[in-house]
């Protein structure tokens, strides 16, 4: 019995665990980023993944799938620069930032997918435009923080999150 009980208590905290943020981003924006928990570069970062994945499978409502793939750039844009400010490599920064704007892709496929059914997505679309702003600024943070020689990567990535911000007003009006 207490066997269960434990499985059960450490698969809840695996699978449903939600930290609150604990660091305040720079104030430009008003939109707050979650504490990443797990990064990266860690070996159980595999168990965050798959978890996500579980849970991005049983969502079938594009409201809330766009709402989910939101919270999931959101993870992986604060855990981008965390990794920035513990100095690791740009190897490790990048996809991290990649897979942000890639979550960010899918919440705007998925908000288009709700309006062609009728849904109103106002509310999606306003945090959608907020969040890449402050996708922009963390960016920005980023860039301060890497060496000046790899800053060129960093252009590219901050032209492809504007044209996701374009992307995002298109979609509200």
């Amino acid at each position: 019995m207490k066997k269960n009980l434990i499985c059960v208590l450490l698969f809840s905290l695996l699978f449903f665990s939600i930290l609150p943020a604990t660091r305040a981003f720079a104030a430009g924006v008003d939109y707050q980023l979650p504490y990443p928990g797990i990064l990266p570069d860690s070996p159980f970062y595999i168990f965050k993944l798959t978890r996500d994945n579980i849970v991005e499978f049983f969502i079938s409502n594009p409201i809330k799938k766009a709402e989910f793939d939101i919270d999931k750039a959101d993870v992986r844009m604060s855990a981008a620069f965390y990794l920035a400010e513990q100095k690791k490599s740009l190897n490790l920064i990048e996809p991290a930032i990649n897979s942000a704007e890639n979550y960010f892709r899918k919440a705007l496929s998925n908000t288009k997918q709700a309006k062609a059914q009728g849904m109103d997505v106002g509310g999606v679309v306003k945090r959608q435009v907020r969040a890449n702003l402050k996708y922009q600024e963390v960016i920005n943070e980023i860039e301060k923080k890497i060496d000046k020689k790899e800053r060129g990567k960093i252009e590219a990535i901050k032209i492809k999150l504007e044209s996701l911000e374009v992307s995002a007003k298109v979609i509200s009006q």
